[in-house]
């Protein structure tokens, strides 16, 4: 999974998702007609991925999941086989410390 579902709200939801420095995604939700708010990007400069911080409409969700999975196919058929590994690194951290932050509540 190349995505993290961060927060919820009345009206939207914040998502964490890992893109290469091209931006591939960016055709993706052109491409599907989905408006997606950048609220941050970050980058490393060792690294060919950035975290990707957006806000979708609660409306759009099952749209925005079917970018993700297109995005991870296209990443990965652009020849970065190594995004298997950095998407579960870096959402399966996250996925982890919900799970246990759930478990307390």
């Amino acid at each position: 999974m190349n995505y993290f579902e961060y927060s919820t709200a009345l009206l939207n939801k914040t998502y964490i998702y890992i893109d290469t420095q091209d931006y591939i995604s960016n055709q993706i939700f052109i491409d599907n007609n989905i408006c997606v708010d950048l609220i941050n990007a970050l980058a490393n400069e060792n690294t060919d991925y950035r975290i990707m911080f957006v806000k979708i409409k609660k409306n759009k969700e099952n749209i925005f999941i079917k970018c993700m999975n297109e995005l991870y196919d296209k990443i990965l058929l652009d020849g970065h086989l190594d995004y298997i590994d950095v998407c579960d690194s870096i959402i399966g951290k996250m996925n982890k410390e919900k799970q246990k932050v759930a478990k307390k509540v």
